[in-house]
């Protein structure tokens, strides 16, 4: 234990000889480091005291390694806003973050963070101007401006949702850590910043629907000259970007099958690209109903048509387009969507949740979970019953039920 000493009166203890470390009388703990002599030849000592020994070491310790690697380069005037454009282009691509995760980065930081404390000097930046940030995103909000590229309107501030925010620090913090480690910064400031929690559980994140709204949609649907579409994601549960990339060499109507290859998806210019799925189970096959055959093979049909009638030769012949190789815009097609809720008369969910209904009524038709999840391409079955268990039939049974009915009741 270190020695305990000091002048009366003050409480500071004298460290020992090399180390650095002492407690005072009144039980708390000082560390002292050692700076570079002073032009008139005098030490220049930093002292700090903190309640625990182990606090003491531990800033001592991160202090002499900043000591050892030498001074932190002058960030000079580096705002937040020139770190964020810099890592959002040099660092992020550098991990093989994928095109469509960096525009979401972007649009984060663009919307929430930028506009706060962008014109910030990246080292002046602390915990509390995070935490000012994230209260006021939770209470007051912020308006929601068309993404660059997109049409769209300003709409009036709401506040945004706890899971929204969190995963805004997910981002900044992120970026912080990576000016610290590029020796920018001495301490990241989203570490100590405030955080608000998500309650709830994830089931209650997404709406579904009934069988009798699947139907009422499908039939207004059938005028939509998307019809196809929209019974390919509620009669499978592909994803919308899945369903945007894929191609008419991927539909086999015979066989009734329709293999997922590849998904839709933005690059740093915004443009539409085929890329690979997220995982190697992403690439699958799955089978159609009969139903959904014929409405595909009318759905070609007519394409074929309307190449012919303008003698288009597409380079990918996509199964869903505007106009020959051209794929679906996915803001139009949500507003579309919205559009045949509406008349249909049904509630209104997200695109996505056409993938969550048709999981629902999958496993609650008695379909083994195994399968569900290999149709709708998660890397594990465990995925699938973390986020549909509670459609499970039976899943809502007490488990003591179960015990007394095979302990108690004769066969």
């Amino acid at each position: 234990m270190a020695r305990t000493s000091g002048r009366a009166g003050q409480g500071r203890g004298k460290p020992r000889k090399g180390d650095g470390i002492c407690q005072t009388a009144d039980g708390r703990w000082i560390a002292v480091v050692e700076g570079p002599r002073k032009p008139d030849g005098s030490r220049d000592q930093r002292r700090k005291r903190f309640d625990t020994e182990r606090e003491a070491r531990a800033w001592k310790h991160e202090h002499e390694t900043a000591k050892r690697q030498g001074p932190l380069p002058r960030a000079g005037k580096l705002t937040v806003e020139d770190f964020a454009r810099e890592w959002l282009a040099t660092i992020v691509p550098a991990r093989g973050v994928k095109d469509r995760t960096i525009l979401d980065y972007q649009d984060y930081l663009d919307r929430y963070l930028l506009p706060a404390i962008g014109t910030l000097n990246l080292a002046d930046v602390t915990p509390l101007h995070l935490d000012r940030l994230y209260h006021g995103l939770l209470t007051v909000g912020r308006a929601e401006r068309p993404r660059k590229g997109t049409r769209g309107y300003v709409s009036k501030p709401h506040p945004l949702a706890a899971r929204t925010v969190r995963h805004l620090h997910t981002i900044v913090r992120d970026m912080f850590e990576t000016a610290r480690k590029k020796r920018l910064l001495a301490n990241n400031p989203a570490a100590d910043a405030e955080v608000p929690s998500v309650p709830g559980p994830a089931k209650a994140r997404f709406k579904v629907w009934s069988p009798d709204e699947c139907k009422r949609f499908l039939a207004r649907a059938d005028l939509d000259p998307y019809q196809a579409l929209w019974h390919l994601l509620l009669a499978t549960g592909v994803r919308l970007g899945e369903a945007r990339g894929l191609a008419w060499a991927d539909v086999d109507t015979k066989r009734g099958t329709v293999h997922v290859a590849s998904t839709l998806s933005l690059d740093l210019e915004r443009k539409a690209k085929r890329t690979s799925p997220k995982t190697d189970s992403g690439d699958r096959t799955i089978p159609i109903p009969p139903d959904l055959a014929l409405i595909l093979k009318e759905h070609r049909r007519s394409s074929l048509e309307a190449r012919l009638k303008i003698k288009a030769s597409p380079a990918i012949d996509y199964v869903f387009c505007a106009e020959p190789g051209r794929p679906l815009d996915g803001t139009n097609l949500l507003h579309r969507f919205h559009k045949l809720c509406q008349d249909a008369g049904v509630t209104r969910i997200r695109i996505h949740d056409c993938r969550h209904t048709f999981a629902s009524l999958a496993l609650g038709a008695g379909v083994p979970v195994t399968e569900v999840s290999a149709i709708l391409g998660h890397a594990t079955p465990a995925i699938t019953m973390a986020i549909y268990a509670h459609f499970i039939p039976g899943n809502n049974s007490r488990p003591t039920d179960a015990v007394a009915s095979a302990i108690y009741r004769s066969n």
